[in-house]
């Protein structure tokens, strides 16, 4: 610890925690004790002053393991639809390719460019809508 000055202030803002919750200090007091020891030690004054907020926060955070399993489900839900709708705007394009062949308005060869893809792809994927 003595080569890692943030290591040592880390360990000691630790120390103080543990000391002023074994003095019957509540955890958010506890955390505060130690911040302002440090600070007024010279201890990551600096860092203490701009994030003392964020200190607070993250170590007093409590983990909800439902909301958690909330958050995460309303994630995979949003990502699922974001997929969904590009892949149905690419079918739509292909669609839309394929009219305009039909059409007589773009050759396969120049349809199956404009989708990124070569003759034998964009046949396949016609054949496949």
């Amino acid at each position: 610890m003595d080569s890692c000055y943030e290591l040592r202030c880390y360990s000691v803002f630790v120390a103080k925690v543990q000391k002023y919750l074994a003095a019957k200090q509540n955890l958010t007091q506890a955390i505060k004790s130690a911040i302002r020891y440090c600070r007024n030690n010279e201890l990551m004054k600096e860092y203490f002053k701009e994030h003392e907020k964020e200190v607070l926060d993250m170590v007093t955070f409590k983990w909800d393991d439902k909301r958690a399993r909330e958050i995460a489900e309303e994630e995979g839900m949003e990502k699922g639809i974001e997929k969904g709708m590009e892949k149905g705007r690419a079918e739509g394009r292909l669609r839309t390719l394929c009219e305009l062949v039909k059409d007589g308005i773009l050759s396969n060869m120049d349809a199956a460019k404009r989708a990124g893809m070569s003759l034998e792809e964009f046949r396949k994927a016609v054949a496949m809508l």
